[in-house]
């Protein structure tokens, strides 16, 4: 696509202008050929605009910088953000595949891939062409793609946006992080609907306060960036959305009222029913998706479906049918009722969630509790999870989760907990062998924060750790 038209929206200056034909987009250097426009982002470590000579050796035509570069001989896109850009010129250079999708998106600090997945599934058993964008990865109907981020840089997220459209989907659901709307990931693209979970304390060494990273989440919400929204009432942050919005809102909630909720919630560790009233339609809903949060989640995609003109029924039978989504609540029983229960659970919030379900419906036996906290993690956070996994926990295991550079005995001594009922095992894989070994008749060892994932970041190198097959390995040597 030539220049011109790629920058036809922007506020720019341009310099050494050639309307040539851009052949691909890139914001890496060494990632440019014959034909690229580069983007010279300038990120909070380094800028991009130092490797602008390189990206030139490696094909690039066009540059997009923040700042005039003199000794730049190629066209120059200068414009006041470098990331807005980007996704402005990467939705033109794909087509604008979002114009061509209802694409609902998932905001909120918990419970992003289980709506998300619940979603996909219901429209899916519909029979619909439907995409799929999050943790978990990129899926285009039924084919399955890996990706590094929740939410994609622009590049990526209209690529396989345009993908979904040349596969005749109907639908794209994707998980929208914080991150994502405060580095302009998402500008310019319109939702058919926003979906609204909940906020808790995350991000921090991000967003620095709690009040800056709830804002970005809240005043996504807004007609602008979505035709409509549905909204969990009983969070604080949501009946926030709700006030003095021009949004059209619906919502969901167990406890204020609410165009659809739930009652006569009867559960155990495996299976959860209950009776929902959903814009004055009511239907029992069965499902393997355990605990009050799963319940919540469940509301908020009943609520989108319905307003996607699913039919209820049609949920219901979807939710019976419904496969557990990879890393959440995976449960492996083995001798003597012992348990390992998995879950990607990562966020204080999160684990008071999951473990106190676990205490509540498990029948009798320890609660052995294994995790890690992540090296971005601000003390703060890592000692309120320390905190909740001590009260629910008859024994804690300190472990790795992405520690990167930072050293494990530090992340440990923030996570502020000790005595005779915490160890501290470094190496994961060690630390789940070790719980397991130790389990008795009744036990459960609960391992959170890195079940669905892929790898381990340790000293800047991304390691091969997949949670779920270790416990599995874990297992067979141990009924061996």
């Amino acid at each position: 696509m030539r220049i011109g038209k790629l920058i036809k929206d922007l506020d720019a200056s341009v310099y050494n202008y050639k309307n040539v034909d851009i052949k691909s987009l890139s914001i890496m250097d060494t990632s440019c050929e014959k034909g690229s426009m580069y983007f010279a982002i300038p990120g909070t470590k380094v800028d991009g605009a130092k490797f602008i000579t390189s990206a030139i050796s490696h094909g690039a035509v066009c540059v997009v910088t923040n700042k005039y570069i003199s000794e730049c001989y190629i066209t120059q896109i200068v414009v006041d953000n470098v990331r807005e850009a980007l996704c402005i010129i990467s939705k033109s250079f794909y087509m604008c595949p979002d114009k061509k999708l209802k694409i609902i998106g998932v905001v909120g600090s918990n419970g992003k891939t289980t709506v998300s997945h619940m979603l996909y599934n219901i429209l899916r058993f519909c029979g619909k062409k439907v995409g799929l964008i999050g943790t978990l990865g990129i899926k285009i109907n039924d084919i399955s793609l890996s990706s590094c981020l929740t939410t994609p840089d622009p590049i990526e997220l209209f690529y396989a946006l345009n993908q979904m459209v040349n596969f005749g989907c109907e639908y794209c659901i994707m998980e929208i992080s914080a991150h994502a709307i405060a580095l302009k990931k998402v500008c310019g693209l319109k939702l058919f609907c926003g979906i609204f979970t909940n906020i808790s304390n995350e991000h921090l060494d991000f967003f620095q306060t709690m009040k800056k990273y709830a804002r970005t989440k809240i005043d996504y919400f807004s007609k602008d960036n979505m035709d409509f929204a549905v909204v969990n009432v009983d969070d604080k942050y949501g009946k926030e959305i709700l006030i003095d919005n021009e949004l059209k809102c619906f919502t969901y909630g167990l406890y204020n009222p609410a165009d659809t909720f739930a009652i006569n919630i009867k559960q155990n560790l495996y299976t959860c029913e209950y009776v929902v009233n959903a814009f004055d339609e009511v239907v029992k809903i069965s499902s393997h998706f355990v605990g009050e949060y799963n319940v919540y989640n469940s509301l908020a995609t009943i609520t989108c479906a319905v307003n996607l003109g699913i039919n209820i029924n049609s949920i219901v039978l979807a939710f019976a049918k419904m496969p557990n989504v990879s890393g959440r609540m995976d449960i492996f029983d083995f001798g003597s009722d012992k348990k390992v229960i998995a879950d990607f659970a990562h966020t204080s919030d999160g684990f008071e969630k999951v473990l106190s379900h676990i205490a509540k419906y498990r029948k009798g036996g320890r609660i052995i509790t294994m995790f890690g906290c992540v090296s971005y993690a601000d003390k703060s956070k890592r000692m309120e999870m320390g905190r909740i996994a001590k009260y629910y926990s008859d024994m804690v295991i300190l472990t790795s989760d992405n520690p990167d550079n930072i050293s494990f005995d530090s992340i440990c001594d923030d996570i502020g907990i000790g005595g005779n009922d915490v160890m501290r095992i470094q190496d994961r894989k060690q630390a789940l062998e070790y719980g397991i070994s130790i389990l008795k008749s009744g036990d459960t060892l609960v391992a959170l924060g890195k079940s669905g994932e892929t790898k381990q970041r340790i000293n800047g190198i991304n390691i091969p750790y997949d949670e779920l097959n270790v416990i599995k390995e874990c297992l067979r040597g141990y009924n061996k």
